[in-house]
């Protein structure tokens, strides 16, 4: 059992409130494409469905400066073999990126495997890999093996699950992640909400490209579709003006087969612009906001709905989704519990989305005594009626001496209900929770997740036990 100090529970004023918050990421870039880092939410104008919303929660991702987000490149086999112009292009400017941080290679293969020219780190590695050259000793090697792939996909509808798993460990990153999909994830807006004449292969489909988007929304990654075809009225780099588009508004629809990045807030490039797509998209992870709000309970009605969201200052313009499917109100109940993402269990990095520090006394009687401190300032804490509500779960996880991997507690739920005294005071002082955390083993470390069941924001924080404890 946990045993977690609330500091308060929740009152009645909130129970009737709306279970779920929307949460999005938005890029903002000055008239030149160059970073705007001091947006503030009362520059921001949205509508969810043509109603007006109000910014709840915002937040700059470029809190951890040291820390830069992931940007992976995914190249489809069939949309660009083994030495054709579109391979070549993209090894070339791979070559160009290969020493930056953070940046991973794969190759989609016919046969829908994702195979790895530089990859992510693994799930359960201890420590991130050091950066060094690695596209001239990789590439002749795949390209040998690639020579024997069939040159078509042979099946579409597996291909979602390994997207679903990249996005899982692009979580592991913080703030804005970037996917430039060469090739892959081509699809138009329709093929997610087919009609009651669609095939079964039309159903699954949809039903796939949902399952991925969500994915790609909880671990805060934008897709960079390239395709084939030329597009018109895409905007490049610092190319903002006299193009006809909203004040404060940056992304035009994509094309027919880019609507993934309408709906992850990425943006479509043509064939032959590879280098542009991979420097703009890291260039977008690098001036992220990432706002909420709370919609009436109408708003679940599992249905598409469109996003308008643009800065009322003058000179910026965003780059945001332009629409999504929300969910169905009773699917949103079932959520209902505390919960853990399991990236954040699994991930070699600690989370950095909610600022988390812990401290541990000596071993008593057969638990550890914790304080763990959490920054409200990174929490979605709702204003109302002169109080502040927030929903927290939060769990600890034990590590062995050999590394093994086992959770020392359940999820336990943290409900916030402060005064307007007590909300100034977690502002400057932050709100600490003291926690006994049962052992069976002495472990050798500790890691303590908090996460915001409001905004979906994930802090970690692990810690060294001595061995004397």
């Amino acid at each position: 059992m946990f045993a977690l100090l609330v500091l308060a529970c929740i009152n009645g004023a909130f129970a009737q409130a709306p279970a779920k918050f929307v949460t999005w990421d938005v890029v903002a870039l000055d008239a030149h494409g160059e970073p705007v880092l001091d947006l503030q939410p009362s520059q921001i104008r949205l509508t969810d469905n043509k109603q007006p919303e109000s910014v709840v929660y915002w937040r700059s991702d470029r809190r951890h400066p040291d820390a830069p987000p992931a940007t992976v490149v995914v190249i489809d086999i069939s949309y660009a073999p083994v030495k054709s112009v579109a391979w070549n292009e993209a090894i070339r400017t791979m070559s160009q990126f290969e020493s930056s941080t953070y940046l991973y290679f794969y190759v989609k293969t016919a046969r829908n495997f994702l195979l790895p020219i530089h990859e992510l780190p693994a799930q359960d590695a201890d420590t991130l890999p050091v950066n060094s050259p690695w596209m001239e000793k990789n590439i002749a090697p795949l390209e040998a093996t690639l020579r024997f792939e069939p040159s078509q996909e042979t099946n579409a509808m597996t291909s979602f699950t390994m997207y679903m798993d990249l996005a899982a460990r692009l979580a592991a990153f913080p703030g804005r992640k970037s996917l430039v999909c060469i090739g892959c994830l081509l699809a138009k807006a329709e093929d997610w909400k087919p009609f009651t004449t669609s095939t079964g292969a039309q159903v699954g489909r949809a039903v796939g490209l949902r399952q991925v988007t969500e994915a790609f929304h909880e671990a805060n990654v934008a897709v960079y579709p390239i395709s084939g075809a030329a597009l018109s009225g895409r905007i490049g780099p610092g190319n903002f003006g006299g193009l006809g588009f909203p004040p404060g508004s940056l992304n035009d629809t994509c094309d027919a087969r880019g609507a993934i990045a309408d709906v992850t807030g990425g943006r479509c490039y043509a064939a032959g612009e590879v280098g542009m797509a991979l420097r703009q998209a890291i260039r977008d992870n690098g001036s992220s906001y990432r706002l909420a709000y709370l919609p009436l309970k109408k708003n679940w009605d599992g249905k598409p709905h469109k996003l308008a969201i643009s800065s009322i200052r003058a000179g910026v313009h965003l780059l945001t989704p332009r629409w999504y499917i929300a969910d169905n109100l009773d699917d949103i109940a079932r959520e209902r519990g505390p919960s853990i993402p399991d990236i954040a269990i699994t991930s070699p990095l600690d989370q950095s989305g909610i600022t988390v520090v812990v401290s541990a006394s000596p071993q008593t009687q057969g638990s550890i005594p914790l304080n763990i401190h959490v920054f409200a300032e990174d929490l979605l804490l709702v204003p109302r009626d002169g109080r502040y509500s927030g929903s927290l779960a939060l769990q600890v996880i034990c590590y062995t001496p050999d590394q093994r991997r086992q959770a020392c507690t359940e999820p336990a739920a943290v409900k916030l209900d402060l005064s307007e005294q007590q909300y100034q005071a977690a502002l400057r002082d932050g709100l600490r929770f003291p926690a006994n955390v049962p052992i069976d083993a002495a472990p050798s470390r500790l890691r303590v997740i908090v996460h915001d069941m409001n905004s979906g924001a994930t802090g970690s924080a692990t810690i060294q036990l001595s061995e004397d404890r």
